[in-house]
């Protein structure tokens, strides 16, 4: 699995439109995987905002996610989430 969808489906969940099944980068940067840039989005709308300012898109490599990887990921998630109520 890649690590953008990893991080989208683990804090947001899958959208409620069963056609927006690919996860975006807004900015069209691949590595920039914070969850403020990524969105649900259709084939359509990914081909669109790749395309739209005719800048060229940043090809980074694929970064896929380990199962200790995610559950890492999860364990800093709440430990951060539960230190803002500490």
């Amino acid at each position: 699995m890649l690590l953008h969808r990893v991080i989208k489906e683990t804090f947001h969940g899958k959208d409620n439109d069963p056609r927006k099944n690919t996860v975006d980068h807004i900015n069209k940067v691949r590595s920039d995987n914070r969850l403020k840039n990524l969105r649900w989005a259709t084939s359509e709308e990914q081909a669109l905002n790749q395309n739209r300012s005719g800048m060229p898109i940043e090809h980074a490599p694929v970064v896929l996610a380990t199962k200790d990887s995610v559950e890492y990921m999860e364990a800093q998630f709440h430990a951060d989430v539960a230190s803002l109520f500490a």
